[in-house]
């Protein structure tokens, strides 16, 4: 009986130890089935954020495209612009030219009309002070009227007599 009794004893002892382990051994599967569900939960929301990312990138992508078309355009146009810009400069150049050459014509013409002693469009321009004339850059201290003629004096000679080639003074 001893022996049934010394048994008895380690089955009941044994039977505790492994009620305990079994315990222990469910606590950490409780654990870990946490754990796992946490990382489950974890690579969800991990799986989510990549797609959000994935999507914010394509976003990315295009508006990048976007502005690349943008970008070409606007290269395009500064092309344009500055072909425009060269183009207005050799329009200005040629304008200048010409400017300069009606305005030697003119001085002509006036010489020519002054010598000839034609000089009633010449009174009339410088009386009434032409918008054309003044952009052509005569002006009325160009010419100035000789008192007692009908005719303007060109720079540099003295009114009412002097040095000059006129013909004298003609009255009004």
């Amino acid at each position: 009986m001893l022996a049934l009794c010394l048994g008895a004893g380690s089955f009941l002892a044994y039977g505790e130890v492994g009620s305990q382990e079994m315990e222990e051994a469910q606590g950490r599967v409780s654990v870990l089935e946490e754990e796992m569900a946490r990382t489950e939960q974890t690579l969800k929301e991990l799986e989510a954020l990549k797609e959000d990312t994935a999507a914010y990138v394509r976003s990315l992508d295009a508006n990048l495209n976007e502005l690349n078309g943008q970008l070409t355009a606007l290269s395009e146009d500064i092309l344009g612009k500055e072909e425009e810009i060269r183009q207005a400069g050799l329009e200005l150049e040629a304008a200048r030219e010409r400017e300069s050459s009606q305005y030697e014509s003119m001085k002509l013409r006036i010489k020519y009309m002054y010598e000839a002693g034609d000089t009633a469009f010449l009174d009339f321009a410088v009386r009434e002070r032409g918008a054309a004339f003044k952009s052509d850059g005569i002006c009325e201290s160009d010419y100035k009227v000789r008192p007692g003629y009908a005719g303007a004096v060109p720079p540099g000679e003295r009114p009412g007599g002097g040095s000059g080639t006129g013909s004298g003074s003609r009255t009004q």
